[in-house]
């Protein structure tokens, strides 16, 4: 039987022999009985209980002894000493077996009844339930309330059986048709509310003396709120999924839209105004140009980074997406604009804007599966500053409140399963809000749904207000070593500068390169050099090639780096060197001879680049380092583990170590205590996977100098690069030691 009091107050403890000895007590029970410790320890607990409820309790107690039972709760009355009358408690017995099921002790709790104190059954945040065999007549205690809504008795009213998920309940029947217990089983239990909680359920058979099941004893806990962190957990690395997919493709897909630019380029370029094709040629051009924002953006929400913003007129984007959206959501919905007669300035990644429109227009679509209207339109505001404003409505089946005030929350959708992510309207606001924006939404059920987009105004910059007229093309004479793995993209790239007057040493990949210019023996001008490549990186391969021409001007193509933001480092930062640039792919031929000239115009001496080692047996992490730092001007090196680190480390010289603490063959946490050890002026930077904070923190006790957790951010991981290799609290790096016999 299980019991239930309410309040708080102090607790009789006692441990008990199977004779009935007190064999331990506290001071709290000395206190209610009115003994003392010596006066109980060692005394039969029956010389002390009135003899009228003494039968009743033995009874009970010898149900323990036999196995029937391991807990009973009853009221009764104990002897004060000297004639002092009796105490009325509260009494709880609970047996502590061994392994093979024999008693160890037995635990008492007693609570005064005037002192009405919770059964330590209550304490518990657990339900802890008894039923009979069919599941009926289920006992509680007070907690079930808290988890499932029901007081104890109304759950006495039910079976178990019926407060059961029906997917669940098949099983529970069979388990308990069968006389078998279960442990961390996750059942589904119906709430008072409606609901289903989640609980992970542990149940035993109740045996009589002979055996036979009797009923079952059991206790639930609630992980309906673990349950849906798992849930969530799930998404979260699904997104991380795809943002590793993301940055796995979009090196290839950058240089395919290169071909596309070049070629579109080229070509517009051959042709008059008046050409029929010139037209549509420009209309390819910013098609790619918005594929690439695109790619962009995928990339930047990947890595946790926020996209460029640019000053850009409202109007513009709306128009140009406009088109995009009439094959997007169906010929059955009118895609309508109202622009304002002004341009609307605004200062946002035209890129994002432009996912804005589209997220925006797909939710619209899924409210209309019978046709509409989709109408969009821009104006200028005054509130508490100037505004451009973005309406965008439709005639949908609208929302209620509920899914009103719900709208924006990641994961949240209306749809069914399979159909949404829920991260549509989540990644419209954060857009939003990262412009420095509001979002406002007017929604009834029938009566459709406006979005109003309510972003800060820009004055328009000389370069945002004009359209630009590009120079002519620039050459030179001299002589360009091009190393690019994409046939497409070597053939484009080859058109683009054999007309500007370059002599032009090409190869697929650096191997090639290395043999041909070891026998080359005349001056080379600049590497033009992928940076992701098959067997050898694009920085390891400037690096011999170095070697052969010093002072070699050196420019990068990068499949991943962010064009507007290189640029802006490349001309204002000193993290990369003299004769060193970067050019993010897709790029136009336009943009590759201004960057050429801009690479040789800062030709040479350049000091001796800082050398990184990036020690992962992730190969997509060391690709994407080395990328990182590859772009801004350091020497990398890369290993799969501590072992080929530590043989680098003795033929190189090197400045600063990123290792990661799980590996095969040499954990990083050692390889970390050797780094220290040998080479004690090495920067060290430790870093992990999720949940690894603990073992982060002891990586810097063991001479890690910083950590970082995966995923690793660029901009995070550059400040701290920079900040580490300009600290002098410890001399430079040791050179490497001399090969030895």
């Amino acid at each position: 039987m299980l019991h239930a009091s309410s309040a708080l107050g102090l607790i009789g403890l006692a441990l008990v022999s199977t004779r009935r000895k007190w064999l331990h007590v506290n001071r709290c029970l000395c206190d209610i009985l009115g003994y003392s410790a010596a006066e109980l320890v060692g005394r039969d607990w029956a010389d002390i209980t009135e003899p009228e409820d003494f039968l009743s309790e033995a009874a009970r107690f010898e149900q323990i002894l036999a196995g029937d039972r391991d807990s009973y709760c009853m009221a009764k009355r104990f002897l004060r000493p000297q004639n002092g009358g009796a105490v009325s408690v509260e009494v709880h017995m609970q047996a502590l077996r061994r392994p093979d099921h024999a008693i160890e002790l037995i635990v008492c709790h007693v609570v005064p009844e005037d002192g009405n104190l919770p059964s330590p059954l209550d304490i518990t945040p657990d339900w802890i339930w008894e039923a009979e065999r069919d599941g009926r007549r289920t006992e509680s205690n007070a907690s079930v309330e808290t988890i499932l809504g029901y007081r104890p008795a109304e759950i006495a009213a039910q079976s178990l059986s019926s407060l059961l998920h029906p997917e669940d309940a098949d099983e529970l029947a069979r388990r308990l048709a069968e006389g078998q217990g279960w442990k961390q089983c996750v059942l589904r239990w119906r709430h008072k509310n409606g609901g289903w909680r989640h609980l992970e359920s542990h149940a035993a058979p109740i045996l009589d003396s002979r055996g036979r099941v009797t009923g079952y004893r059991g206790m639930d806990r609630d992980i309906t709120g673990l349950r849906a962190m798992e849930q969530r957990l799930r998404h979260g690395q699904k997104l991380e999924a795809v943002g590793r997919l993301a940055v796995g493709v979009a090196h290839d897909f950058n240089n395919l839209l290169t071909v596309i630019l070049g070629y579109a380029e080229q070509t517009r370029g051959k042709l008059s105004p008046e050409n029929p094709l010139h037209e549509p040629l420009i209309e390819m051009e910013k098609a790619g140009h918005a594929a690439a924002s695109l790619t962009r953006q995928l990339l930047a929400f990947s890595r946790g980074e926020s996209a460029p913003a640019a000053t850009l007129d409202l109007n513009s984007v709306v128009a140009d997406t406009g088109r995009m959206l009439l094959r997007l959501i169906g010929e059955d919905i009118g895609v309508s604009a109202s622009l304002c007669p002004e341009p609307a300035w605004a200062l946002v990644d035209p890129g994002q804007l432009s996912q804005v429109l589209v997220n925006l227009a797909i939710n619209a679509r899924d409210a209309m599966p019978n046709g509409g209207k989709f109408e969009m339109g821009t104006s200028r505001v005054e509130l508490e500053r100037a505004y451009v404003l973005l309406t965008v409505s439709d005639t949908g089946a609208g929302m209620d409140n509920r899914v009103r005030s719900r709208l924006f929350e990641p994961f949240f959708t209306t749809k069914a399963a399979g159909e949404g992510t829920g991260l549509g309207l989540f990644t419209v606001q954060r857009i939003v809000n990262e412009a420095g924006g509001h979002i406002l939404v007017e929604s009834e059920i029938g009566k459709g749904t406006t979005f109003r987009i309510y972003l800060p105004a820009a004055r328009p910059t000389n370069e945002a207000a004009m359209t630009p007229v590009p120079p002519p093309l620039s050459g030179g004479t001299e002589t360009i070593v091009l190393v690019e793995d994409h046939e497409e993209l070597r053939r484009c790239l080859v058109d683009c500068l054999q007309p500007l007057g370059y002599t032009l040493l090409v190869f697929s990949d650096p191997e090639s390169c290395l043999r041909a210019l070891r026998e080359y023996g005349k001056p080379v001008d600049l590497l033009l050099t992928d940076c992701v490549m098959p067997g050898m990186s694009g920085s390891r391969l400037a690096e011999k090639v170095e070697g052969l021409y010093p002072g070699i001007a050196t420019l990068y193509m990068s499949g991943y780096a962010d064009e507007s933001r290189s640029k802006g480092e490349v001309a204002t930062r000193g993290e990369i060197a003299k004769g060193v640039c970067n050019l993010a792919k897709p790029f136009t031929p336009q943009s590759l001879a201004a960057r050429i000239r801009e690479a040789l115009g800062r030709s040479p001496k350049e000091p001796r680049r800082q050398g990184i080692l990036v020690i992962d047996d992730d190969a997509r992490d060391r690709t994407h380092l080395l990328e990182v730092f590859g772009n801004h001007g350091y020497k990398v090196f890369e290993a799969a583990n501590g072992k080929i680190g530590i043989r680098l480390l003795q033929e190189e010289r090197i400045d600063l170590v990123i290792c990661d603490l799980a590996m095969p063959e040499q954990e990083g946490v050692e390889t970390i205590q050797l780094v220290r050890r040998q080479w004690p002026a090495i920067k060290i930077v430790a870093v992990s996977g999720m949940f690894a904070e603990d073992v982060l923190k002891m990586s810097r006790l063991l001479g890690a100098d910083a950590t970082m957790a995966k995923p690793i951010l660029t901009e995070p991981l550059l400040d701290l690069t920079r900040r580490l290799l300009e600290d002098e609290s410890r001399p430079g790096p040791l050179p490497p030691p001399r090969a030895t016999r």
